[in-house]
């Protein structure tokens, strides 16, 4: 409730799955309406690290 047109379309582009970002946001305007999705905790962003990348390589093992 009380999202805006281009809000709610990209929620529904979202659903329940993991997305690239690029894959999700067709134009600028719409960083805005992720931002907004986010702000209302609809929406999580998240992001991997290069130690990250390391440990799942095994090139990293320090945890």
């Amino acid at each position: 409730a009380g999202l805006s047109e281009r809000e709610a379309g990209l929620l529904a582009r979202i659903g329940m799955h993991v997305h690239p970002l690029g894959k999700i946001l067709r134009t600028r305007m719409e960083q805005g309406s992720l931002n907004r999705l986010v702000d209302r905790g609809l929406v999580q962003v998240s992001g991997i690290t290069p130690s990250d990348a390391s440990h799942v390589l095994g090139r990293v093992d320090a945890w």
